[in-house]
């Protein structure tokens, strides 16, 4: 449980929590049923008969109060409610919630407990072998029915096989165990692999972080110091000391001290023996608290510096469009062969199959122009300007097979409100260009389906002002570049895409 971290830990911890509960339950059964009835007598030397009544005491005493002190913790965290295997509530033991002092010396007392119940097993365990050795009727064959037949090779060798097969074989069981008790080689994934930058916000980044390296001691269940960082509520309230950090401030910021100082620091966070902050996890935090600490501002609008880029993608957030992001294929030669007829193509990166394609200049406006050829690089284009060329509206429709277009520029064709309808499975599109086409306040539907749009130029086309006006308030993510009909098309925002040269 040290080593995990995020929702992983929390399910652990969960299980640990029943476990414990459940060992309680069957201990208390475990004492009535021996009041009850006979007691086994102990044999051998005298020594041996005291050592093994002391050893039963001792676990019976290690299974009633080491629980107890659990529940006590649970109780001591003013976390959620609890739940026994999940659906059992636990309530929490009166005079004990919210405080972490008292919390915390029944974690330490806990730990204590259970590392002396492991020497007990042990000392228990090693007897329990020597009387089988010196005489199996009287040893583990008696207590366990069935067992003669147990011991045959056969289950053994079983046993031993499913033993090794769970704990070291990569994948297998990863295949049939719940995440929270895979046992070894789980797969891991980019903790911020699906985080959009035009969308998400910085602190998705930062949370993580606490999550991962913070949440033993400072999590849901556990708030030393009174200190909680599992919500940004909780991390701008601080704990018992105060306010961990000052906004804008990071060299005021107690959170940023702790995480600077040397592991080996008895105020070092996380403590020693946890495990540390990477050095780009400690500069993303440190630039968190210096741009301000909030959880509204998006990773594109914070505008990051090139440091803090690389960090960024280092934890697996790519400050690029998710379409500029990908690695693909180069296509055939001959592809791009048979594509120059009609189009200007060039790729945008070195050693990536990336591509921008133009429609020549000597085919806009002259001959129609045929987008099928296109279909050829549909996993690499992702910037198309068909300014100024000569296609139908059905042919529009069809730009939707190109599936990782970022950048599609229509203006001065003959887009319209059918036509454009088709482009809303662009889920990559962010920047579109319809100036000077015949689309009306009818396709502000179809520019609000498009999910990644970030620019719409619609200057010198037939929408209304209070068309426009009413899409900026609805769609405050998308900026639209447009003019007023008897003004300039540059006081939209923008200048308009140049007439073709001849």
């Amino acid at each position: 449980m040290s080593d995990a971290g995020g929702s992983e830990r929390e399910s652990l911890l969960a299980w640990h929590m029943s476990a414990g509960m459940g060992i309680l339950l069957l201990t208390i059964a475990r004492i009535a049923t021996r009041v009850r009835g006979p007691r086994p007598l102990p044999t051998g030397a005298r020594w041996e008969q005291r050592a093994a009544s002391v050893t039963h005491t001792a676990f019976y005493f290690a299974l009633i109060v080491i629980p107890l002190l659990g529940w006590l913790i649970v109780s001591a965290s003013s976390g959620p409610s609890n739940h026994v295997f999940g659906f059992v509530p636990l309530p929490a033991l009166p005079g004990v919630v919210g405080r972490s002092a008292f919390g915390a010396f029944a974690e330490n007392t806990h730990r204590l407990l259970a590392y002396g119940l492991c020497v007990v097993v042990a000392l228990h365990t090693a007897a329990a072998v020597k009387h089988h050795l010196a005489d199996p009727s009287s040893g583990l064959i008696r207590i366990l029915p069935g067992a003669r037949r147990l011991w045959g090779w056969r289950m053994v060798s079983l046993a031993a096989v499913l033993t090794l097969m769970f704990t070291f074989a990569s994948g297998f069981a990863d295949a049939w165990l719940p995440n929270s008790l895979r046992l070894a080689h789980a797969p891991e994934a980019s903790r911020n692999a699906s985080i959009d930058p035009r969308r998400a916000h910085v602190f998705a980044t930062v949370q993580p972080i606490f999550m991962d390296k913070c949440n033993n001691c400072h999590g849901s269940r556990s708030s030393k110091g009174g200190l909680r960082l599992n919500t940004f509520a909780a991390l701008t309230q601080g704990g018992e000391g105060g306010k961990v950090i000052v906004p804008g401030k990071a060299d005021e910021s107690e959170l940023i001290r702790r995480i600077m100082l040397s592991p080996s620091h008895k105020d070092a966070m996380p403590p020693a023996g946890k495990p540390p902050l990477t050095p780009a996890e400690g500069q993303l935090l440190l630039w968190w608290v210096g741009s301000g600490a909030d959880d509204s501002t998006t990773i594109l609008a914070a505008n990051p510096p090139a440091l803090i880029q690389s960090v960024l993608t280092e934890l697996g957030v790519s400050s690029e469009s998710p379409a500029l992001a990908k690695k693909v294929a180069r296509p055939d030669p001959r592809v791009l062969d048979a594509l120059r007829n009609t189009f200007r193509v060039q790729f945008l990166y070195s050693g990536n199959g990336l591509m921008q394609a133009e429609a020549r200049f000597d085919q806009k406006g002259l001959q129609p122009l045929s987008l099928e050829p296109l279909a050829a690089i549909a996993d690499q284009l992702v910037l198309l300007d068909l300014s100024g060329a000569r296609i139908s509206g059905r042919q529009i429709g069809d730009l939707s097979k190109l599936h990782n277009l970022q950048r599609l520029n229509l203006a001065r064709t003959a887009t319209d409100d059918v036509s454009l309808k088709a482009l809303g499975d662009l889920s990559f599109l962010e920047v579109l260009n319809l100036y000077e086409t015949k689309v009306t306040d009818a396709s502000f539907a179809t520019i609000a389906r498009l999910p990644s749009l970030a620019t719409v130029y619609l200057a010198h086309t037939q929408v209304t002002a209070a068309g426009v006006e009413k899409f900026r308030q609805a769609q405050s993510s998308i900026s639209v570049v447009w003019a007023v009909p008897d003004e300039p098309a540059t006081a939209g925002g923008g200048p308009p895409t140049p007439a073709p040269k001849r």
